[in-house]
């Protein structure tokens, strides 16, 4: 009743607007075309012009599907992508498994041109160092020390090769140990093989963000993909160190381009699912830690789960390549409409809407692109990570976020190594410690949507950092104390894990589409950096004193707090697509300052119910 009411209104405001017009433009005949002009110029002005409705790509994208079919499985496909991560990041934990024992197979009198006690055709061991008087066949010793007849001078001798029972009768595992035998003096080959691995990572963040924002999302990810495919089985039949090594650099670097996929997932999520699909995402990262449990338990042997990694990014690869469309908003931006148009035929149909668009969305996409394409600069500029530092608002989040993720990063994994196994079972420990980071996403799940993305990563980080420095306050050595300060490290972690839920969302959000790749991969390059750099923060325990690494990294994950202060609050806001957009992101919402917008007339009367009426119209008596 009251919309009708409404309505009437509406009609007769306007037939008495209408009336006017034709009354005076028949008074005004008798005076002359002079007169008329000023007359119809007249009923210009007072005609009330409602605003205009700017192009807003975020509407279209609702009418697709709000989500639909294909925006649920993209979401399952891209995520999918965590298991690839996270059994390559973290599957060095299966794959460098300490072996139960290792024998010394060196030819000894070759080796150190021993000569042999003709006597007793014996090798007398006088000292082993670090234990008690041993022969050659006892286990797990690194260096001994001979008595060489006839002068009984000692002699010190390091082992260079050794054998592992247990994993050649197959009762234990082929690990990375067991195969180039990365045990005493080689053990630190481990570390190193892990943080050449993290290079690899650091170096592919920069990289494949700027390949996304100037080759496109869905490409990038397909070569990344196949490249880590083919790199992860390599190194499943490396028969070197040194070949594992580079492999594993070289996968690394591959497998940073994935990163590109939560960039394609936030622009095809319309603005009021990006919370929900942005938190659900870290579930599928949490699962995929405990999916890489199973996988560990299934294929101990590391040559073997090395090779089912690769085996399943395999399906992702066909997966991507056939049902992921490329980024509607980065095609408008490209000025590729026809492509565009082609995905959002196939979503169409694909959410069962309609076999194609119809005339009226295909108005609306041009409108769009016309409207996207005149905010950008007369010359597109190739973008590059450099300039998400050049104009200032987006300097200031580039430094701030960068902080955050890097902070993010080196509490996190130096948390995750600083923590004591909670069972024996390293598959069990594993499972649990990915069930512990699905509580934080659970909180961020429902307290992201109704508070933005902002205040509960402050709060995150600030509970990460105030746990990290409690547990040094817990002293003594009864079993109590050690329960309560492994459980305030568990705390801080996960903690810090929920943090990522909301400010890997938010990143995204505040970066404009011509440099979300670009401003995603600098980021990244911050969390690596931490990654690499927390094991060599715990060795600072032994130059320092035991705690002082962790109460470190809480003063760091506190600092989150204050880097987090100068940015916007991005929930519910239209995605900024050029860099003016994101540069005013701070100052006015996006969604307001697109409103506030006006798009030329060019010379007609809007009439009360969105139409217009051009002045050529009313001049030559046409207009109704």
């Amino acid at each position: 009743m009251r919309d009708s009411v409404a309505h009437g209104v509406v009609a007769s405001d306007q037939n008495v607007v209408l009336t006017q017009s034709r009354e005076l433009r028949t008074s005004s005949l008798m005076r002359g075309e002079d007169d008329l002009i000023k007359v119809v110029a007249v009923d210009t002005v007072q005609t009330r012009r409602p605003e205009r409705r700017i192009p807003d790509l975020d509407v279209l994208l609702r009418r697709l599907g709000n989500p639909g079919r294909y925006e649920v499985c993209i979401f399952f496909l891209l995520t999918l992508c965590y298991i690839i991560v996270a059994a390559n990041n973290l599957g060095i934990i299966f794959m460098a498994r300490e072996p139960s024992e290792y024998l010394c197979q060196d030819a000894l009198p070759l080796a150190q041109n021993i000569i042999l006690d003709v006597n007793t055709t014996e090798w007398y061991v006088v000292e082993v160092l670090g234990g008690p008087l041993l022969n050659l066949t006892d286990r797990q010793q690194c260096t001994v020390t001979f008595d060489l007849p006839p002068t009984y001078y000692d002699q010190l001798y390091m082992c260079k090769n050794w054998s592992f029972p247990q994993a050649d009768a197959g009762s234990e595992p082929k690990t990375i140990i067991t195969s180039y035998g990365l045990v005493c003096q080689e053990r630190h080959r481990i570390d190193i093989a892990t943080t050449i691995y993290f290079l690899g990572l650091m170096i592919g963040a920069p990289l494949f963000g700027y390949l996304s924002d100037y080759y496109g999302r869905r490409v990038v990810i397909l070569i990344s993909l196949s490249a880590a495919v083919i790199l992860g089985v390599g190194t499943s039949f490396a028969l070197s160190y040194s070949a594992f090594v580079a492999l594993r650099f070289f996968l690394g670097l591959a497998l940073q381009g994935t990163q590109v996929c939560f960039v394609l997932l936030v622009e095809w999520l319309p603005v009021n699912k990006r919370s929900l699909y942005g938190v659900l995402s870290q579930w599928i990262w949490a699962a995929s830690v405990m999916f890489l449990a199973l996988l560990g338990f299934i294929f101990p042997n590391w040559n073997d789960l090395q090779l089912a990694i690769s085996l399943i990014a395999l399906l992702l690869v066909m997966a991507y390549f056939f049902f992921v469309k490329e980024s509607i908003r980065w095609l408008i931006l490209e000025n590729r409409i026809d492509d565009a148009s082609d995905s959002i035929n196939r979503v169409l149909r694909t959410n069962h809407k309609a076999s194609e668009m119809n005339w009226e969305m295909q108005h609306e996409l041009v409108s769009i692109a016309s409207y996207m394409q005149g905010q950008l600069p007369d010359e597109k500029p190739a973008y590059t990570l450099l300039d998400c530092f050049r104009p200032t608002g987006l300097r200031r989040t580039s430094i701030c976020m960068m902080y955050i993720w890097f902070s993010c990063g080196i509490g996190y994994y130096g948390l995750f190594f600083a923590t004591a196994p909670l069972v024996d079972n390293l598959a069990i420990n594993v499972f649990i410690n990915g069930l512990l980071e699905l509580v934080p996403c659970l909180i961020s799940l429902i307290v992201v949507p109704q508070y933005g993305r902002k205040q509960p990563m402050v709060i995150w980080s600030f509970l990460g950092g105030f746990s990290c420095i409690l547990s040094c306050l817990v002293r003594g050595s009864e079993p109590s104390m050690d329960a309560g300060r492994t459980a305030l490290i568990i705390i801080g972690r996960m903690a810090l894990s929920g943090s990522f839920c909301c400010f890997l969302i938010w990143t995204a959000e505040l970066y404009p589409t011509v440099l979300r790749g670009n401003g995603i991969g600098v980021c990244m390059f911050a969390l690596r950096l931490g990654g690499v750099l927390a094991p060599q923060l715990l060795s600072l325990a032994f130059v320092t004193f035991q705690e002082f690494p962790i109460i470190l990294m809480g003063i760091i994950a506190l600092g989150g707090v204050v880097a987090a202060y100068p940015l916007a609050e991005t929930m519910n806001m239209n995605l900024p697509d050029t860099v003016a957009e994101a540069e005013n992101f701070g100052s006015k919402p996006v969604r307001d300052t697109r409103r506030q917008r006006r798009l030329p007339h060019h010379g007609s009367i809007s009439t009360l119910d969105g139409g217009s009426v051009r002045m050529s119209q009313i001049s030559q008596g046409t207009g109704t």
